[in-house]
């Protein structure tokens, strides 16, 4: 089985528990471990990042220790989804739509406080 990619978020967050459970409920090809920012201990990229920036947003840890955090998570994390995938892909490579993935982020965010 391959590494999974890990969902940082926060777990204080009742907003934050219940994207996470989502992501995972359409998670069928269990490709994404969640985990929130009070258990994600020994990931080497989050000690290295600023504690705002660690705090402010969810984060994507892949394989090899790549991150993805807030916005230019979102395509990412809809590209490990089935149903989610044509969606990432055209965040991510259609001209234009980058300003769509900020939208979505930007509108998560404003929930969560």
């Amino acid at each position: 089985m391959p590494e999974p990619v890990y969902l940082i978020y926060d777990g204080e967050c009742c907003v934050c528990e219940n994207f996470a459970r989502t992501v995972k409920s359409l998670d069928w090809l269990s490709r994404i471990e969640p985990r929130t920012f009070q258990e994600a201990t020994g990931f080497e990229a989050l000690n290295r990042m600023d504690r705002q920036k660690y705090l402010g947003s969810f984060h994507l840890i892949f394989p090899g220790g790549r991150v993805k955090s807030g916005e230019a998570a979102v395509p990412e994390l809809l590209m490990l989804l089935p149903l989610g995938a044509p969606a990432g892909l055209c965040l991510k490579y259609v001209p234009g739509m980058g300003g769509v993935s900020k939208k979505i982020y930007e509108w998560l965010a404003t929930v969560r406080k």
